[in-house]
């Protein structure tokens, strides 16, 4: 069903702070219509914790596990909620707007770069981040992705048109600092 959107969840690698089960947890309680793909790579320890957690939620959902290819189901999202990191780059050549929870101050700076030119809107960073404040701002932006009522735009939503055009922004705003 094309109104219904598809979130993509990656928070790297390894996630090591298990964030993955914080946005499953906080998206099982959001009270909008949505469908999940759900990133964890070869790293991830808390598989298994992570299976049984997903036996209860109210939401449709595709676990991957350290997909072949990661691009393909990266594509095939609506939105992004993510980890800061190397996936938002990815996530803004593929043209998927993203929000982003950040682990660092350093990557919170750095997410600014992507939020000032429309590409993502950063959620924070995780250490400060509560259920409620998370469940708030997801519903939100599932709001406004669902009032647009057409999911498979959502690539007019990014500024950023390619590669070259994010690396020139990226060595601006690091020449700028």
């Amino acid at each position: 069903n094309s109104l219904v959107p598809t979130i993509l969840v990656a928070m790297g690698g390894t996630d090591e702070k298990n964030m993955t089960e914080f946005i499953i947890q906080s998206l099982n309680s959001v009270n909008n219509n949505f469908e999940a793909k759900i990133i964890v790579g070869s790293g991830y320890p808390y598989l298994k914790q992570l299976k049984k957690k997903l036996k209860d939620v109210n939401f449709k959902f595709e676990l991957f596990h350290n997909p072949k290819n990661i691009a393909g189901v990266m594509s095939q999202a609506d939105c992004a909620i993510i980890s800061f990191g190397q996936t938002a780059y990815e996530l803004a050549a593929l043209r998927v707007p993203s929000l982003y929870l950040c682990l660092t101050e350093d990557h919170l700076s750095s997410s600014q770069l992507f939020v000032n030119h429309g590409v993502g809107v950063s959620l924070g960073l995780f250490a400060q981040k509560s259920d409620s404040e998370l469940i708030e701002e997801l519903e939100i932006h599932l709001n406004e992705k669902q009032a647009s009522n057409d999911s498979s735009n959502h690539s007019k939503l990014l500024n950023i048109s390619d590669l070259a055009k994010m690396s020139s922004l990226i060595i601006e705003g690091v020449t700028n600092v």
